[in-house]
């Protein structure tokens, strides 16, 4: 289950903050994972197998700040026959591929053996099972906000690290899916892989710029979605 919520990441993690409830019970439970990045959620759930087709039942997210007002959302849900392709055992069948996203500084292992430097952005590493989104912290557009958040306090780092990754992730993996050589008539020449390298880094490069420039615009508005100063609101 997809979500989006302003609370506190940290809250997703521990069970005493943070609670997932199908009602009738009968329907299926929580597995106890939900994770949160940049403002989006995703929390799962495993349906019985006696479920029937065309069963409905209720999924309510909680969170439970300390010393604070426990915040909830409900949603309504029906039990469906399973895509064709979902099936893990048909080999043929494609399986929806997990993403992962990672930031990554000059110190990390991928930084240092793809030669990353300040104008690097981002890449994709793509496997039957899963997406990779790797993003670098070294980025001269972001270092230059980091700098900035830094005066103000360790949450402003987060709040602006957390906004980034969330957009510049987007953008990396949208412009993974756009192949240019679909584009190309019949006639035309194909494009090498170095020229495609070099198109897709320039874009990332000027997706960056955009995205530190918003982020500059509404600095002081980010900063202050923390945990202290804000009230967590969840939101279907």
């Amino acid at each position: 289950m997809k979500f989006r919520t302003d609370a506190h990441p940290n809250y997703f993690a521990k069970p005493e903050t943070f609670a997932a409830f199908i009602d009738p019970q009968s329907f299926g439970h929580f597995t106890g994972t939900a994770k949160v990045n940049g403002g989006y959620g995703m929390a799962f759930f495993k349906a019985s197998e006696e479920v029937e087709i065309g069963e409905n039942a209720q999924i309510t997210l909680e969170v439970r700040p300390p010393g604070q007002k426990s915040l909830s959302a409900t949603l309504d849900i029906i039990s469906i026959e399973p895509p064709e392709n979902s099936d893990p055992k048909n080999s043929g069948g494609k399986r929806t591929p997990n993403i992962n996203v990672h930031y990554v500084n000059k110190d990390d292992p991928y930084f240092i053996e793809n030669n990353w430097n300040e104008l690097d952005v981002a890449s994709i590493e793509e496997g039957q099972d899963e997406i990779n989104i790797f993003v670098s912290e070294e980025n001269k557009n972001l270092t230059r906000l980091i700098a900035r958040a830094q005066r103000k306090n360790d949450e402003a780092v987060r709040n602006v690290k957390n906004k980034y990754l969330e957009h510049i992730s987007f953008h990396a993996f949208v412009l993974s899916k756009n192949k240019p050589e679909n584009y190309l008539a019949e006639e035309d020449s194909a494009i090498s892989s170095e020229t495609l390298d070099k198109i897709r880094s320039a874009e990332l490069f000027n997706a960056s710029e955009t995205v530190c420039g918003i982020i500059n615009d509404f600095f002081e508005v980010i900063i202050t979605e923390s945990i202290e100063e804000d009230e967590s609101v969840l939101t279907k």
